[in-house]
């Protein structure tokens, strides 16, 4: 392509990309403008960046010279930035006389300048161009005399014959060489307008065919003011409009950041680090210089610097002072709400002294506050880049300082939990150790006890003495061993689960326990057959060997237990059934807490049995309960989760 196989290789080329208008830079081929101009300085901030974005592109340019000489179009150029030389020297870019173009014969034939366009459309689309980039001072139209009315013909015409062409035109005029009449149909012919460098939407663009009759006795000098300044103040509030847009996606994006600020500072546990992070977070969010967060203790009559972030932080961070009333932090805590200053240097609520420590422009600040409690502040000291803070600034800080405090009651309920479960710990540790201590300096000498006392009985089998001696000691021992065991429980002892068959659970506490029944005369009928899945600790056979022991104990009259299982549901159930008493209903709910037990036939216990049954099972996942047995005695159900097959 011709113009643009050099492009990004030459300094004309950089110029050209650097000195292209941001506002023309949108035009598009098809286009059909004019630029109404006082003087050169606004003649070519228009078509400078016109040309070098056409040369940018590839297409061919063409400039029609009428009052300019080329020497001083080129001038104008290289004094943009913009050195045209190379693109001459190519051909990409063309100078033309206006009777070169315009009027060609010594006449001026609208229809023969279309024709001849588009004869030269042709010839540089063959060439290799991506399309033609055309502009040309109109002040040749001053030599028609009365025949000037064919300028609004021909301005017509080009806007039909430009529809869907490779091609964008631009009409230059001076407006102090025009009458105001041929200016208004100027005006009236061109879809946008560039007035003064400032490009227009034109609304009173209106088809030749149909030009409404102009105002009669209204100067048009009047009517041409009328419709630029009509056409200026609507550029004016399409600014307004897009500066007002501009401001909205600023707000959004400020409203983004706040809320992944808040969710930051939210998952923040540690009290300090949401103090550091508060400074630093909201540094970026009010674009300011620095931020102190200053906090108060609880009499609110202290305040300390324990962070802070930006050009002033090291004279804060580690300040300790009374909360003075005549500072900005003194004002908002005392107050509890939010301070705003755009010019503190005349605002009597902080000293001059800190005003001047500090080089204090603006200030805003807002307080750390939840649920009625003030934890201090966050005070944001000068916006960067020397400007002013503002309303909207003094909103986000103060929704950020909410969340803050928010997170500051979090934190402090966390190390309060934190010390809580520390004494909790403590407490846990000297209980075990009483525990230790009662097992070794009691079960020593129990041990003994009934050691003693069996050798005693070997030798004195029907002595009821002993008897008594040795069946009290054995009920001291297993009283002390439930303690210490429903203690590890409770404590949060880890338990080694592993996969384990509840079926043979129960078979081994039927065997532990036969002795037991034996001499009680009592049967034992196990039907669990098949295997019971679960996964468990060992500790769980403990629950069936206090099931069996109770049934022992206080279902004798029965004269038998049947333990059966379920399988199914994704849970394993053992329900060992007695047929002794039973369990009144009233009872039912208090049998499985600690020291609960049926005072009955004189029978003594600890009441910790079931208890640490009921807790066990609980570790596990799973519950136990009782029911009555139809139509006499209790059935202690144990449900665990099945183990499903693993593959």
């Amino acid at each position: 392509m011709k113009g643009g196989s050099r492009k990004g290789t030459s300094a004309g080329d950089r110029a050209v990309g650097e000195s292209s208008g941001a506002v023309l830079e949108a035009l598009r081929q098809g286009e059909h403008l004019c630029s109404i101009f006082k003087d050169a300085e606004q003649q070519f901030s228009v078509v400078v960046p016109f040309i070098a974005e056409g040369l940018r592109r590839g297409e061919k340019c063409i400039y029609v010279l009428d009052t300019s000489t080329r020497e001083e179009v080129l001038e104008a150029f290289r004094r943009r930035g913009v050195d045209l030389e190379e693109y001459v020297e190519s051909g990409q870019l063309e100078f033309l006389n206006a009777g070169e173009v315009y009027l060609r014969g010594g006449r001026f034939d609208p229809g023969e300048v279309i024709s001849l366009l588009g004869g030269v459309e042709e010839r540089v689309l063959k060439e290799g161009y991506s399309g033609i980039r055309g502009t040309g001072e109109m002040s040749w139209v001053l030599s028609l005399g009365g025949e000037m009315d064919r300028l609004v013909e021909y301005e017509a015409e080009l806007n039909r014959f430009l529809e869907g062409r490779r091609i964008l035109a631009l009409c230059q005029y001076r407006e102090d060489l025009f009458p105001a009449e041929v200016l208004l149909n100027v005006i009236h012919t061109h879809p946008r307008v560039l007035i003064y460098g400032t490009l227009c939407e034109n609304r009173f663009y209106v088809p030749p065919e149909e030009f409404l009759a102009r105002s009669r006795g209204e100067p048009v000098r009047r009517i041409y003011r009328q419709v630029r300044d009509e056409l200026l103040q609507a550029a004016e509030r399409e600014r307004e409009r897009l500066r007002a847009e501009e401001e909205l996606r600023e707000r959004a994006k400020k409203l983004e950041l706040l809320s992944d600020m808040v969710v930051d500072i939210g998952q923040e546990l540690e009290y300090d680090r949401i103090l550091w992070k508060a400074a630093e977070k909201a540094a970026e969010l009010v674009e300011a210089e620095t931020v102190a967060v200053p906090v108060v203790d609880r009499e609110a009559s202290r305040i300390t610097y324990p962070a802070a972030y930006g050009l002033h932080a090291d004279k804060l961070v580690g300040r300790s002072k009374p909360l003075r009333r005549r500072s900005i932090c003194g004002w908002v805590i005392r107050n509890r709400k939010p301070f705003f200053s755009e010019d503190i240097s005349r605002d009597p609520r902080e000293t001059e002294e800190v005003k001047r420590q500090f080089n204090l422009r603006s200030v805003i600040a807002a307080p750390m506050l939840y649920k009625g409690e003030v934890f201090g502040s966050i005070t944001a000291l000068n916006k960067r880049g020397g400007g002013s803070f503002t309303r909207n600034d003094l909103q986000l800080l103060c929704i950020f300082a909410g969340s803050v405090a928010v997170s500051l009651n979090n934190a402090r309920l966390l190390g309060e939990v934190r010390d809580y479960a520390e004494r909790l710990k403590r407490s846990n540790q000297l209980k075990e150790l009483f525990i230790d201590i009662m097992q070794h300096d009691l079960l020593t000498p129990l041990s003994v006890i009934r050691g003693v006392s069996d050798l005693l009985l070997t030798e004195d089998p029907d002595n009821e003495d002993l008897q008594i001696i040795r069946k009290s000691a054995d009920r001291v021992i297993g009283m002390i061993e439930n303690a210490a065991k429903l203690s590890r429980l409770e404590s949060g002892e880890k338990l080694e689960m592993r996969p384990m068959d509840l079926g043979e659970v129960v078979r081994t506490a039927v065997e532990d326990s036969r002795r037991l029944f034996e001499s009680a005369g009592m049967v034992v009928e196990n039907r669990v057959s098949g295997p019971l899945p679960v996964r468990a600790d060992p500790i769980i056979v403990d629950v069936f060997l206090n099931l069996l022991s109770n049934a022992a104990k206080y279902a004798r009259e029965g004269g038998r237990v049947v333990i059966e299982a379920m399988d199914g549901e994704g849970r394993c159930t053992v329900m060992v059934r007695d047929f002794g008493p039973g369990i009144p209903d009233e009872d039912k709910g208090a049998i499985f807490t600690r020291f609960s037990r049926r005072e009955k036939g004189g029978i003594k216990g600890t009441g910790l049995g079931l208890a640490i049954a009921k807790r066990i099972v609980e570790l596990h996942g799973g519950r136990i309960w009782v029911e009555d047995n139809t139509p006499r005695g209790a059935v202690f159900c144990v449900q665990l989760p099945r183990l499903e097959d693993e593959e």
